[in-house]
C-alpha cells in the first residue's frame, strides 16, 4: 500500500476523498494492528480528504474467512461511505 500511494502525484491529493479498512482479528487494537489506522493517517499527510474513520473487519485466521456477520456489516459501511460522498458532492452542486 504504501508504495501505491508513493505513486499518486502530490498535486492529485487535496482533490481525493477517501476512506480505508482493513482486516484484522478482533483483539485489541495494541495487539493487532490496524493497517488503516496507518493508512488513513498517511493520506491525511498527503493532502487526501478523508470521509470517515478508518474501519477494521475482522477474520477468522490470517488468511480468513470474515467473522460471522463480518461481510453484512462491511456492506453497511460502504453503502453509508458512498451515501456520505454523494450528499457530499451535491451539496457542492448546490
Amino acid at each position: 500500500m504504501q508504495s501505491l500511494l508513493a505513486h499518486v502525484p502530490a498535486d492529485v491529493w487535496p482533490e481525493v476523498s477517501a476512506v480505508a479498512f482493513d482486516t484484522r482479528f478482533h483483539w485489541p487494537r495494541f495487539l493487532s494492528g490496524s493497517a488503516a489506522r496507518g493508512i488513513s493517517k498517511r493520506m491525511a499527510q498527503l493532502g487526501a480528504r478523508l470521509v470517515a474513520p478508518a474501519e477494521s473487519f475482522f477474520v477468522t485466521s490470517k488468511t480468513g474467512p470474515l467473522q460471522d456477520g463480518e461481510l453484512e456489516r462491511a456492506g453497511r459501511w460502504a453503502r453509508a461511505q458512498a451515501r456520505a460522498l454523494h450528499d457530499k458532492l451535491e451539496k457542492t452542486r448546490t
